[in-house]
């Protein structure tokens, strides 16, 4: 009997790279690797000629990829498909995903999803009567928390803590009120590089080892541990709100820049140096903050209090599970989009953006000392999307819109920081010949600020200016 296995694991700090697209033509490949030579559908080798030799204009369609994914499938007697943590997926792509799926031969394979089972219940899915037909021969099976797994990981994080030896004597304790808690709970995984498995017990640890400094409150708190995440994420919020001004501010102001970026797809986890920049950033400054008079990264993280981590291989600041993020969208706690995208104009209208680069050499320099200038440059439109009907954000981005030196310093960063000579000399000699105003907000998505622009309602802009001979 011809098996074949394939499998797809969703990561929320990667939703760029994993949508439903994505999904497809992984299962594509792997089910390609298990084939024999003359195995291969024809059609696989007519989509990639055609491709190759028209372009990205050939680039196959997702009705395409899950035509060649049907015979794919034909070719064997049963594929088994796995698809690890979907509900870290962004929802959107989770119902193009089971809708796709639908497509398929259905006698041809087996699916098996891992994760909460909140997604099935986004208004898309319950919506869509032909999923909900399809689910229902679904079998939902709980998996659960077992205590001797449960009192196993707490020992190796004690011990890989370092503090083990300080609380041998209370270990026990520490073990019996977690694991009692915790026993019985549906398992969430914590993706690597965070060591450990289960999400609850590895917070109520953690939230335990905040007080052991304070040995006598630590047992106090064994008989009063937050019984859900939510309760756990209230008590994370009560303290940093309750915490010193500067350390409630410096909290807030990080929680709000992860936040904005890790809320939807289109953007990338922040970098140590950038985040810690843009919180440095106020509204109105008109040159960068010098590093010496910056927050450090350790100051950020203590006055986060758990709800922001470091990942050390990727040096990016990001929230330690989705769960974060989820809790975090039922919160008023943190500063609106509007606030970001006023710091993303009030950063790139800094007076050093005035004057382009001139080589490769000086605007390596600028990045150098504007740390958060590159991502900005990228990434201030996909800010902006959720704030376009704010009336300040409108005239802060007009503003900056207006101003011709400023947009050409944003643009030499975008597209010139990665390119050779070639590069650098094409864009001085034709990347502005034929951008408009128009062109940067249709480009990045802007449908609001492109309305009122053309309606004539941008201040100072109605009669627009030109970057060499055509309308900006």
């Amino acid at each position: 009997m011809k098996i074949g296995v394939i499998q797809f694991y969703f990561d929320h700090r990667d939703p760029n790279n994993q949508t439903a697209d994505d999904v497809i033509r992984s299962f594509i490949k792997q089910l390609v690797y298990q084939l024999k030579d003359g195995d291969i559908p024809k059609q696989l080798g007519s989509l990639y000629d055609a491709q190759r030799a028209q372009g990205k204009v050939a680039e196959p369609s997702r009705s395409q990829f899950l035509c060649l994914l049907g015979e794919l499938l034909s070719t064997f007697e049963m594929v088994y498909i796995c698809i690890d943590a979907f509900d870290e997926c962004l929802p959107e792509q989770g119902f193009d995903v089971l809708n796709g799926l639908q497509l398929l031969p259905p006698r041809r394979f087996r699916l098996f999803l891992t994760g909460r089972t909140y997604i099935f219940n986004t208004p898309k899915l319950c919506g869509h009567g032909q999923t909900q037909i399809w689910l229902q021969d679904a079998i939902f099976l709980p998996i659960s928390a077992s205590r001797p797994d449960i009192e196993m990981y707490l020992h190796e994080q004690l011990q890989a803590t370092g503090k083990g030896v300080r609380l041998e004597k209370i270990i026990p304790r520490i073990v019996e009120a977690i694991s009692s808690q915790s026993e019985g709970q549906y398992i969430t995984l914590l993706s690597a590089p965070l060591t450990g498995r289960f999400l609850l017990a590895s917070f109520q640890l953690k939230y335990l080892l905040g007080f052991l400094s304070q040995p006598k409150q630590l047992l106090q708190k064994l008989n009063h541990l937050p019984p859900t995440m939510t309760d756990i994420y209230d008590d994370i919020m009560q303290r940093i709100n309750e915490s010193n001004e500067g350390d409630r501010d410096l909290a807030l102001k990080g929680l709000s820049w992860v936040f904005h970026t890790a809320k939807g797809a289109g953007s990338r986890p922040l970098t140590l140096d950038e985040i810690l920049d843009l919180i440095a950033t106020d509204i109105g400054d008109t040159e960068v903050t010098d590093e010496f008079i910056r927050s450090s990264p350790e100051d950020l993280v203590n006055a986060c209090r758990g709800l922001l981590v470091v990942d050390r291989i990727t040096n990016t600041a990001r929230f330690p599970h989705l769960t974060a993020l989820e809790y975090l969208r039922t919160r008023n706690d943190l500063h609106p989009s509007s606030y970001v995208v006023q710091i993303c104009m009030t950063y790139l209208s800094f007076e050093e953006f005035e004057t382009e680069c001139n080589d490769r050499e000086e605007l390596k320099s600028r990045l150098t000392r504007y740390k958060a200038g590159g991502l900005l440059a990228d990434y201030w439109a996909y800010y902006t999307c959720d704030a376009q009907c704010d009336q300040v954000v409108q005239d802060r981005v007009f503003a900056w819109l207006g101003s011709e030196k400023k947009c050409r310093s944003m643009m030499q960063m975008r597209y010139c920081r990665h390119v050779g000579n070639h590069g650098w000399n094409w864009f001085n000699s034709s990347m502005f010949s034929h951008q408009t105003i128009l062109n940067l907000l249709v480009k990045d998505g802007l449908a609001l600020l492109c309305e009122l622009f053309l309606d004539g309602k941008a201040p100072n802009l109605n009669d627009g200016y030109v970057f060499r001979g055509e309308l900006y």
